[in-house]
Protein backbone atom coordinates (compact mmCIF):
# COMPACT_ATOMS: atom_id res chain seq x y z
CA UNK A 1 0.00 0.00 0.00
CA UNK A 2 1.35 3.74 -0.98
CA UNK A 3 2.16 5.40 1.93
CA UNK A 4 4.37 7.24 4.16
CA UNK A 5 5.25 7.80 7.75
CA UNK A 6 5.27 11.41 8.89
CA UNK A 7 7.16 11.39 12.26
CA UNK A 8 7.07 15.83 12.59
CA UNK A 9 4.21 17.81 13.01
CA UNK A 10 6.31 19.72 9.62
CA UNK A 11 6.38 16.35 7.47
CA UNK A 12 2.23 15.95 8.81
CA UNK A 13 1.34 19.22 7.48
CA UNK A 14 3.21 18.75 4.34
CA UNK A 15 1.14 15.45 3.94
CA UNK A 16 -2.28 17.10 4.39
CA UNK A 17 -1.03 20.32 1.96
CA UNK A 18 -1.16 17.66 -0.91
CA UNK A 19 -4.59 16.48 0.31
CA UNK A 20 -3.03 13.02 1.46
CA UNK A 21 -5.23 11.08 4.10
CA UNK A 22 -3.78 11.19 7.76
CA UNK A 23 -4.09 8.09 10.05
CA UNK A 24 -3.14 7.57 13.25
CA UNK A 25 -0.98 4.01 14.02
CA UNK A 26 -3.86 2.54 15.85
CA UNK A 27 -7.21 4.02 14.39
CA UNK A 28 -10.24 1.70 14.24
CA UNK A 29 -13.46 2.02 12.80
CA UNK A 30 -12.89 5.71 10.93
CA UNK A 31 -11.41 7.58 14.05
CA UNK A 32 -8.30 9.84 14.07
CA UNK A 33 -8.12 10.43 10.55
CA UNK A 34 -8.14 13.58 8.51
CA UNK A 35 -7.68 14.64 5.15
CA UNK A 36 -6.73 17.85 3.25
CA UNK A 37 -4.58 21.02 4.83
CA UNK A 38 -4.92 21.12 8.18
CA UNK A 39 -6.55 23.77 9.96
CA UNK A 40 -5.77 24.92 13.87
CA UNK A 41 -7.36 21.95 15.19
CA UNK A 42 -5.82 19.75 12.79
CA UNK A 43 -2.60 20.97 13.77
CA UNK A 44 -3.76 19.88 17.09
CA UNK A 45 -4.96 17.01 16.65
CA UNK A 46 -1.74 15.67 14.53
CA UNK A 47 0.71 17.05 17.25
CA UNK A 48 -1.01 15.17 19.59
CA UNK A 49 -1.09 11.62 17.47
CA UNK A 50 2.60 12.14 17.24
CA UNK A 51 2.86 12.75 20.81
CA UNK A 52 0.89 9.86 21.96
CA UNK A 53 1.80 7.31 18.82
CA UNK A 54 5.20 8.05 17.68
CA UNK A 55 4.02 8.60 14.35
CA UNK A 56 0.99 9.32 11.55
CA UNK A 57 0.61 7.38 8.14
CA UNK A 58 -0.06 9.57 4.97
CA UNK A 59 -1.55 8.10 2.83
CA UNK A 60 -3.05 8.93 -1.20
CA UNK A 61 -6.87 9.65 -1.20
CA UNK A 62 -8.56 7.26 -2.84
CA UNK A 63 -11.73 6.61 -4.27
CA UNK A 64 -12.67 3.90 -2.41
CA UNK A 65 -16.13 1.81 -4.36
CA UNK A 66 -15.98 -1.40 -2.01
CA UNK A 67 -14.57 -2.30 1.23
CA UNK A 68 -13.27 -5.98 2.41
CA UNK A 69 -11.41 -7.58 4.93
CA UNK A 70 -9.52 -11.57 4.69
CA UNK A 71 -9.59 -13.30 8.05
CA UNK A 72 -6.39 -15.01 9.31
CA UNK A 73 -5.75 -17.17 12.19
CA UNK A 74 -2.27 -16.29 13.16
CA UNK A 75 -0.52 -19.17 14.60
CA UNK A 76 2.01 -22.01 13.50
CA UNK A 77 1.22 -22.35 10.98
CA UNK A 78 -1.05 -19.54 10.18
CA UNK A 79 -4.20 -19.77 7.91
CA UNK A 80 -6.34 -18.30 5.55
CA UNK A 81 -10.03 -18.26 6.74
CA UNK A 82 -12.50 -16.16 4.47
CA UNK A 83 -12.92 -12.63 3.34
CA UNK A 84 -15.94 -10.68 4.23
CA UNK A 85 -17.84 -7.00 2.02
CA UNK A 86 -17.94 -4.52 4.60
CA UNK A 87 -20.19 -1.30 4.86
CA UNK A 88 -18.61 2.06 5.82
CA UNK A 89 -19.82 5.69 6.73
CA UNK A 90 -17.86 8.44 3.89
CA UNK A 91 -15.64 8.94 7.10
CA UNK A 92 -14.54 5.37 7.58
CA UNK A 93 -17.24 4.43 10.25
CA UNK A 94 -18.06 0.74 10.18
CA UNK A 95 -21.92 0.43 9.55
CA UNK A 96 -22.18 -3.82 8.73
CA UNK A 97 -21.01 -6.35 6.59
CA UNK A 98 -22.85 -8.88 3.55
CA UNK A 99 -22.25 -12.27 5.08
CA UNK A 100 -22.83 -14.87 3.04
CA UNK A 101 -22.16 -15.37 -0.57
CA UNK A 102 -21.23 -12.05 -1.22
CA UNK A 103 -19.14 -11.99 -4.36
CA UNK A 104 -22.41 -13.24 -6.19
CA UNK A 105 -24.29 -10.69 -5.47
CA UNK A 106 -21.87 -7.85 -5.80
CA UNK A 107 -22.41 -5.20 -7.95
CA UNK A 108 -21.38 -6.64 -11.17
CA UNK A 109 -18.27 -4.19 -12.00
CA UNK A 110 -17.17 -4.88 -8.58
CA UNK A 111 -17.49 -8.31 -9.02
CA UNK A 112 -14.96 -7.92 -12.32
CA UNK A 113 -12.31 -6.15 -10.63
CA UNK A 114 -12.46 -8.63 -8.14
CA UNK A 115 -11.84 -11.61 -10.12
CA UNK A 116 -9.55 -10.10 -12.41
CA UNK A 117 -12.11 -10.07 -15.16
CA UNK A 118 -13.05 -13.08 -14.73
CA UNK A 119 -9.71 -14.72 -15.19
CA UNK A 120 -8.80 -14.97 -11.75
CA UNK A 121 -11.91 -16.21 -10.04
CA UNK A 122 -9.57 -17.65 -7.04
CA UNK A 123 -8.27 -14.40 -6.64
CA UNK A 124 -9.36 -13.20 -3.32
CA UNK A 125 -8.64 -16.43 -1.77
CA UNK A 126 -5.41 -16.49 -3.41
CA UNK A 127 -4.42 -13.28 -2.17
CA UNK A 128 -5.94 -14.32 1.69
CA UNK A 129 -3.20 -17.40 1.34
CA UNK A 130 -0.50 -15.00 0.23
CA UNK A 131 -1.53 -12.41 3.09
CA UNK A 132 -1.75 -15.24 5.94
CA UNK A 133 2.22 -16.79 4.78
CA UNK A 134 3.46 -12.96 4.46
CA UNK A 135 1.40 -11.51 7.49
CA UNK A 136 1.30 -14.97 9.80
CA UNK A 137 4.94 -15.39 10.87
CA UNK A 138 5.68 -11.87 11.64
CA UNK A 139 2.46 -11.07 13.91
CA UNK A 140 3.25 -14.65 15.35
CA UNK A 141 7.10 -13.31 15.97
CA UNK A 142 5.12 -10.07 17.71
CA UNK A 143 2.68 -12.15 19.75
CA UNK A 144 -0.04 -12.26 17.98
CA UNK A 145 -2.55 -15.18 18.07
CA UNK A 146 -5.44 -16.65 16.57
CA UNK A 147 -8.34 -14.45 14.64
CA UNK A 148 -6.52 -11.33 12.54
CA UNK A 149 -8.71 -9.19 10.14
CA UNK A 150 -6.83 -7.30 7.68
CA UNK A 151 -8.95 -4.94 6.14
CA UNK A 152 -8.89 -3.93 2.01
CA UNK A 153 -10.32 -1.60 -0.30
CA UNK A 154 -11.61 -1.66 -3.94
CA UNK A 155 -10.82 1.76 -5.64
CA UNK A 156 -11.10 3.93 -8.77
CA UNK A 157 -7.76 5.28 -10.63
CA UNK A 158 -9.27 6.92 -13.41
CA UNK A 159 -11.14 3.94 -15.44
CA UNK A 160 -9.67 1.67 -13.50
CA UNK A 161 -10.81 -0.25 -10.22
CA UNK A 162 -7.72 -1.31 -8.44
CA UNK A 163 -7.71 -3.59 -4.74
CA UNK A 164 -5.58 -2.25 -2.24
CA UNK A 165 -4.98 -5.51 -0.26
CA UNK A 166 -3.76 -4.33 2.91
CA UNK A 167 -4.88 -1.33 4.84
CA UNK A 168 -5.19 -1.96 8.24
CA UNK A 169 -4.39 -4.85 10.48
CA UNK A 170 -6.45 -5.77 12.91
CA UNK A 171 -4.98 -8.14 15.47
CA UNK A 172 -8.31 -9.27 17.35
CA UNK A 173 -11.53 -11.08 16.91
CA UNK A 174 -13.09 -8.18 14.52
CA UNK A 175 -17.06 -7.75 13.46
CA UNK A 176 -15.96 -9.26 10.11
CA UNK A 177 -15.10 -12.65 11.67
CA UNK A 178 -18.57 -12.86 13.70
CA UNK A 179 -19.99 -11.88 9.84
CA UNK A 180 -18.08 -14.94 8.76
CA UNK A 181 -19.27 -17.50 11.21
CA UNK A 182 -22.96 -16.19 10.05
CA UNK A 183 -22.42 -17.76 7.04
CA UNK A 184 -23.05 -21.40 8.11
CA UNK A 185 -26.50 -19.93 8.99
CA UNK A 186 -27.53 -18.07 5.79
CA UNK A 187 -28.88 -19.89 2.71
CA UNK A 188 -26.66 -20.04 -0.34
CA UNK A 189 -29.49 -18.16 -2.60
CA UNK A 190 -30.09 -15.66 0.10
CA UNK A 191 -28.57 -11.68 -0.30
CA UNK A 192 -27.92 -10.64 3.36
CA UNK A 193 -27.26 -7.63 4.81
CA UNK A 194 -26.02 -7.15 8.93
CA UNK A 195 -26.13 -3.87 9.60
CA UNK A 196 -25.05 -1.67 13.37
CA UNK A 197 -27.75 0.61 13.76
CA UNK A 198 -27.84 3.86 16.00
CA UNK A 199 -30.34 3.43 18.58
CA UNK A 200 -30.93 7.34 17.92
CA UNK A 201 -31.54 7.44 14.81
CA UNK A 202 -34.04 4.67 14.65
CA UNK A 203 -37.29 7.03 15.36
CA UNK A 204 -38.51 4.72 17.83
CA UNK A 205 -37.93 2.69 20.99
CA UNK A 206 -35.54 0.05 19.59
CA UNK A 207 -38.15 -2.47 20.56
CA UNK A 208 -40.85 -1.05 18.70
CA UNK A 209 -39.20 -0.50 15.95
CA UNK A 210 -38.13 -3.75 15.52
CA UNK A 211 -41.45 -5.57 16.34
CA UNK A 212 -42.54 -3.41 13.24
CA UNK A 213 -39.68 -4.38 10.59
CA UNK A 214 -40.50 -8.11 12.24
CA UNK A 215 -43.64 -8.11 11.16
CA UNK A 216 -43.13 -6.62 7.85
CA UNK A 217 -40.51 -8.83 6.76
CA UNK A 218 -40.92 -12.34 8.80
CA UNK A 219 -38.29 -14.68 9.10
CA UNK A 220 -38.25 -17.73 6.93
CA UNK A 221 -36.24 -20.91 6.64
CA UNK A 222 -34.84 -23.04 4.18
CA UNK A 223 -33.34 -26.21 4.62
CA UNK A 224 -32.67 -25.17 8.31
CA UNK A 225 -31.11 -21.95 6.96
CA UNK A 226 -31.98 -18.55 7.31
CA UNK A 227 -33.71 -17.17 3.97
CA UNK A 228 -35.41 -14.21 4.08
CA UNK A 229 -36.92 -11.89 6.75
CA UNK A 230 -35.15 -9.65 9.42
CA UNK A 231 -33.43 -10.90 12.90
CA UNK A 232 -32.31 -9.25 15.67
CA UNK A 233 -28.65 -10.22 16.77
CA UNK A 234 -28.87 -8.52 19.60
CA UNK A 235 -32.07 -7.47 22.52
CA UNK A 236 -34.07 -4.61 20.59
CA UNK A 237 -35.16 -4.41 24.52
CA UNK A 238 -32.23 -4.10 25.81
CA UNK A 239 -30.53 -2.37 23.19
CA UNK A 240 -28.75 1.05 23.87
CA UNK A 241 -26.51 2.17 21.69
CA UNK A 242 -26.75 -0.33 18.24
CA UNK A 243 -29.62 -2.36 17.22
CA UNK A 244 -27.80 -5.20 15.27
CA UNK A 245 -30.31 -6.72 12.52
CA UNK A 246 -29.34 -9.50 9.60
CA UNK A 247 -31.83 -8.66 6.41
CA UNK A 248 -31.80 -10.98 3.92
CA UNK A 249 -33.80 -11.24 0.38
Amino acid sequence: SEGEACRTPAEAEAAAARGWLLKAPYSTAGRDRRRGPLDVGGRAWAERILRDQGALRAEPFRERVLDLSFHLDVGEPSRFVGTVRFFTTANGQFTGTAPGRWLATTEPEFARALSDEGRQPRRLRQLGEQLAAFLGPRLFTLGVRGPVGVDAFLYRDGATLRLDPLVEVNPRCTMGRVSLALEGRIHPHAKARWSFLPVAKLGAPPGEWYASEAAAKPLQMASGQLRRGVFATNDPATATTLLTVLELT
